[in-house]
């Protein structure tokens, strides 16, 4: 009898480790159908597509921008520009962070009331706190260092977009004229959509209809900046005028919109929850995912104009730069 109960536990005991690893197999099986129905469905979605090319606009433009973005490798084109970003915005708030801390101090007031008066809230205020910390002639010397450092990041930025603009359009190498003109322009115009961008956020404690009306126009801003840049700094072909331009234009203002309530919603919240949580640097994580959202966005802007402006006109895309032939051995 002994015996008998000795070979029953065993017995029971495999047929438990039977029944998990049937379950887990089942479960592997049932993944792996939902997979491959799943990437079924993809092909047979974009096997459609390609098919309606010739009959639709909006899906040969689709499908040929994304082509061309591979071709000229977007994605890196827009890590490079992300990081002269990162270079270019981190000295202009610190530049204007001890700017208002200077400000506050000649016109004898707080630094939190003076940064509400300029429209400088959130973030930025709370960062503008931390300098009262320095004597004067630190933050003198600091002023300039990140002056200094502003100018450095702005041509980089502008030298970046200038390459983008090349690779895309596959033109000659050119250099950027009025390099100072455009640093100051470049500096301008940004300081110019933020006062724009606080003042319709405040129309929102206004007039709801105003502050919607107000958002749908910011868009006009950064493409009218974008436009005048693409049409006037950027090298593009000499046949291509403004209209072949304007829907990168239209492209860079809807998407700075959609990326600046993306920062009000989330970003600035995980700014500050990472920064806490894990120091620098994982604030600056969060600020290199807004770099490189805006660096895809500039990217994708000529990309969209020469897939557009190549469907419109007879003048071809100049073909590819040919591959340099392998080493001699």
């Amino acid at each position: 009898m002994d015996d008998r109960v000795g070979t029953d536990e065993p017995e029971s005991s495999t047929s438990s480790i039977d029944g998990d690893a049937e379950s887990k197999r089942t479960l592997a099986t049932r993944g792996s159908e939902a997979v491959a129905k799943a990437k079924s469905k993809a092909e047979d979605l974009r096997a459609r597509a390609e098919a309606s090319r010739p009959h639709s606009a909006v899906v040969d433009i689709a499908f040929g921008s994304y082509e061309h973005d591979t071709q000229v490798a977007g994605g890196i084109l827009a890590g490079a520009v992300a990081f002269r970003i990162f270079l270019f915005i981190v000295p202009f708030v610190f530049f204007f962070v001890v700017a208002f801390g200077l400000y506050a101090e000649v016109v004898d007031k707080p630094v939190s009331e003076a940064t509400e008066e300029a429209g400088i809230v959130g973030l930025l205020a709370t960062t503008i706190t931390n300098v009262g910390d320095q004597s004067f002639w630190s933050r003198v010397t600091l002023l300039v260092i990140s002056g200094f450092a502003l100018i450095s990041g702005a041509r980089g930025m502008l030298k970046s977009l200038n390459a983008v603009h090349i690779i895309v359009w596959r033109l000659p190498r050119t250099r950027l004229q009025h390099q100072p003109r455009l640093v100051g322009g470049l500096i301008l115009a940004l300081l110019m959509t933020i006062v724009i961008a606080q003042l319709t956020n405040a129309l929102q404690e206004v007039s709801f209809p105003g502050w919607v009306l107000g958002t749908a126009g910011f868009i006009l801003i950064p493409a009218a900046i974008w436009l005048f840049a693409s049409l006037r700094v950027f090298p593009h072909p000499p046949e291509a005028d403004w209209r072949a331009l304007l829907p990168g234009a239209l492209l860079v203002g809807a998407g700075i919109e959609l990326l600046h309530v993306f920062t009000v919603v989330w970003i600035i919240h995980s700014f500050e929850r990472k920064s806490e949580t894990y120091g620098a640097i994982g604030g600056s994580l969060a600020l290199l995912l807004w770099a490189y959202i805006t660096g895809r966005i500039l990217a994708a802007a000529p990309v969209l104009n020469a897939v557009m402006w190549r469907r419109g006109s007879t003048l071809p895309l100049p073909p590819p730069e040919p591959p340099l032939p392998p080493p001699a051995d």
